[in-house]
């Protein structure tokens, strides 16, 4: 005697929650939660295998504008297609992320054997992400113009944990910020 049963809609289910629960919803990235997750594990392999990581932070500048003037419904798919164009310029193994709102992180993983290859990989990568999103959009049937404002932290550096490596790249994004948007800033303790 054999009783068999269907688990395909409570599979499916299993996976609906696992996504909300992990992933952005609008843009398909990964969310703060994963993020941190796999943060701590990087850093705590960066420590262990004496390599180096990073933590780019962008910031859409001026995003609130078009929010306001063109409705939440544009500025959302303003925020797919810069997710589209991050994802397409950082490798596999790399994390993309949207943290809320128009803020992005990446997370460089454990590739680097030294403090200066793991900067210029960063620098690279941010360098590339920029580009990207200065590309003209689609949006409400006319070309819109953006950029992004850039912060990067190196890791295991100048931190004991992974929480304050991501506020050590809001920091130097800040900075990029103040600085005329558009940029790249890396963190540097004395910015604390």
């Amino acid at each position: 005697i054999a009783i068999f049963s269907d688990i395909t809609e409570k599979k499916l289910a299993e996976k609906q929650i696992r996504d909300l629960a992990y992933y952005d919803s609008l843009t398909g990235l990964a969310n703060r939660r994963l993020l941190l997750d796999r943060l701590e594990q990087a850093f705590s392999t960066a420590k262990r295998k004496h390599t180096f990581g990073a933590v780019i932070f962008l910031d859409l500048d001026k995003f609130k504008i078009l929010n306001d003037s063109l409705g939440h419904h544009i500025g959302d798919e303003l925020l797919i297609q810069v997710a589209d164009r991050i994802k397409n310029n950082i490798r596999q193994e790399d994390t993309a992320c949207r943290l809320g709102g128009d803020e992005f992180v990446v997370l460089i993983s454990n590739t680097a054997e030294s403090l200066k290859q793991v900067a210029n990989q960063a620098t690279d990568v941010a360098e590339k992400i920029r580009i990207a999103i200065n590309q003209p959009y689609q949006l409400a049937g006319s070309e819109q113009l953006f950029s992004t404002s850039i912060g990067v932290s190196l890791f295991p550096e100048e931190t004991n944990n992974a929480q304050a490596i991501l506020q050590q790249a809001d920091t130097a994004m800040y900075l990029s910020k103040e600085t005329g948007r558009n940029t790249i800033n890396f963190f540097r303790p004395s910015m604390q």
